[in-house]
């Protein structure tokens, strides 16, 4: 587990590994543990999670039902020969995987069938969870349903990038003429939407967009294209969430701000607390003899200094916050999984169990939202942990009744009074100039936060108001227990 709470493997065999390795892999059983027999009604619920999770290894499906339907026509082909099963599964994403799930489901004993039920894994995914935590910081419920932390009015699973596709062609019509509208139509699979638009959460860059499009396209476009195609997609991106844009701006602006006061990021949840500290490194070179190639080799070598790095501290703070959320979600659905003693295993948003246990992970994974209550409480906390209350250096005065008040929005002049406070002696007229403009930008951006949240409603009426905004979220959070299905993690 590294520091962000995200579980790596440590070995070759892994479900981290590709299609081949992951089909390979059943949890331990428990030889101890006696056998629990199902009841005819929970064998068959269990027997259909695990048809479903073999239909989505074969491909997507908007529903389980569909998933299901499209297993059960497709069983003759399945169960009638291994060149059938090996002919059909040739077609799917996850062949190998696909292969498994059918031979445990459809080729074995009553005994191993039910046995294979508590050992063979199923995978559910979170819909692009981090954009998930994004709808659920600023309440809002059309980014919930896209991303499926919501229910959808269609009662389906949402596909965020196959919309922003849609959406991004629309946008790229009027910019371009017929003859270029179409080589960049040719060519942008949802694949490429998701490799684009994805890490841009994480603080993806134009120069870094523009390489995977000249990728993409190769020499269908010129070279000085991929550039200004790049900062297109960027700005679609931003008039679509631009206050994501926003909050990735304030988060990332307070890490700078600590890093000037030579200061950590703390990022806290129940279970720890992180302390973000990059250094700034110096690059020392090593020359080694190699006696078999018979010829020198300098290896480079990073050492770390005293100095933080300000830029990378600013670049990585909101990745890092990010990160932690997701991680900490992903561990409360493990904590709940394990007692139920249930076998769950994680890679970052993707929770691998059994069938017996796949239909509760859903459940879980709303609840742990809903319980974490009024969003703006996790961001007033994350102000007054590095801004308000400094960790190191001259202690200043408490924001009055901050822990009473934590769900209301913090005044913006009392914000901006503070951080001029904050401002070291010693800094330099450029630093002097800059610090100047980020301290303004900081406090307008979380003002527009708090706009989004509080619906432009100041203390104390701007925490009554969050408090209704996160009301009428939390009930459309709850409406999945009323459905008799929950996509917010889905096969």
């Amino acid at each position: 587990m590294e520091f962000r709470g995200r579980i790596y493997h440590a070995c070759v065999f892994h479900f981290h590994e590709r299609d081949l390795a992951r089909s390979l892999i059943v949890f331990a059983s428990d030889a101890k543990a006696p056998e629990e027999e199902l009841s005819k009604h929970d064998e068959i619920s269990v027997r259909t999670q695990l048809a479903c999770e073999a239909a989505f290894k074969y491909n997507n499906f908007s529903s389980l039902n569909k998933s299901y339907s499209w297993y059960i026509h497709k069983s003759e082909e399945m169960i009638e020969s291994d060149e059938s099963l090996i002919n059909l599964a040739l077609q799917a994403s996850d062949p190998f995987q696909f292969i498994a799930k059918v031979l445990s489901n459809e080729r074995v004993s009553d005994i191993e069938r039910l046995r294979g039920f508590k050992r063979v894994p199923v995978t559910q995914d979170a819909s692009a969870s981090a954009y998930q935590i994004m709808s659920y910081l600023f309440l809002n419920a059309e980014m919930g349903r896209r991303k499926n932390l919501l229910p959808s009015p269609e009662k389906e699973i949402q596909d965020l990038y196959l919309c922003l596709k849609d959406e991004l062609m629309v946008f790229l019509h009027s910019r371009f003429d017929k003859r270029k509208y179409s080589i960049k139509e040719s060519r942008l699979t949802r694949k490429h939407v998701k490799r684009l638009f994805m890490p841009l959460i994480y603080g993806k860059t134009i120069i870094t967009m523009a390489s995977d499009i000249h990728e993409f396209y190769g020499s269908l476009l010129r070279s000085k294209y991929y550039y200004h195609i790049a900062k297109l997609f960027h700005e679609f991106w931003i008039n679509k969430y631009p206050d994501i844009a926003n909050l990735i701006k304030f988060i990332n602006l307070t890490g700078w701000v600590c890093s000037v006061l030579d200061q950590p990021v703390l990022y806290s949840i129940s279970y720890f607390t992180t302390m973000l500290d990059y250094k700034c490194s110096n690059r020392a070179y090593i020359w080694v003899y190699d006696r078999v190639c018979k010829n020198r080799r300098r290896f480079t070598l990073k050492v770390p200094m005293l100095d933080r790095d300000k830029c990378k501290t600013q670049v990585a703070t909101c990745i890092n916050f990010i990160h932690q959320k997701d991680a900490f979600i992903t561990m409360k659905v493990v904590e709940q999984l394990t007692k139920m003693k249930a076998p769950v295993y994680t890679v970052h948003d993707n929770f691998i169990t059994t069938s017996v246990s796949a239909a509760g992970v859903p459940k879980i994974y709303t609840k742990v939202f809903m319980d974490m209550g009024h969003p703006l409480r996790i961001i007033n906390e994350f102000i007054h942990k590095n801004l308000i209350r400094p960790t190191i250096g001259e202690l200043h005065e408490p924001y009055q009744g901050y822990y009473d008040r934590v769900n209301d929005p913090i005044l913006g002049e009392y914000l901006r009074t503070q951080l001029i406070s904050l401002e070291p002696k010693d800094l330099s007229l450029k630093y002097k100039l800059k610090w100047d403009k980020n301290i303004n930008e900081i406090v307008s951006c979380y003002e527009k936060y708090v706009n989004t949240v509080c619906d432009k409603a100041l203390p104390p009426e701007g925490g009554m108001r969050h408090a209704e905004k996160w009301n009428q979220f939390h009930s459309l959070l709850k409406m999945w227990e009323s459905l008799g299905f929950n996509y917010s993690v889905h096969y």
